[in-house]
């Protein structure tokens, strides 16, 4: 199956993140499991930041419409949370080491 994105932003390797691997990323970052509306998706609560707090849906499974775009805010959305690129929130989720460098620019460290 190939999925085509629309936005040329969306990193197609989003297709390769198991949910589970998600959630265990929200863990233990301490976000917390909330109460979802949602069947087959779960939501989790940032730790508080003084009074903002941010929500984000993981769907227990994914397919190539509604629920993959779940994923692809949920990491855009935990990635704007840290003040990181969303392309290095998914390194992390896929097991990629961080870089030093990239194209002779020092990389950003959280």
């Amino acid at each position: 199956m190939t999925i085509r994105f629309r936005n040329p932003w969306v990193d197609p390797r989003v297709l390769d993140v198991r949910p589970a691997d998600a959630e265990a990323y929200l863990r233990d970052r301490g976000w917390q499991e909330a109460d979802s509306a949602m069947s087959h998706v779960k939501r989790f609560i940032s730790p508080p930041r003084g009074a903002d707090r941010e929500a984000v849906y993981v769907p227990e499974t994914l397919d190539d419409g509604p629920l993959l775009n779940l994923l692809v805010e949920c990491i855009g959305k935990v990635a704007t949370w840290e003040g990181r690129y969303a392309g290095d929130v998914l390194n992390e989720l896929l097991g990629i080491p961080a870089v030093s460098a990239t194209n002779g620019h020092p990389a950003r460290t959280p």
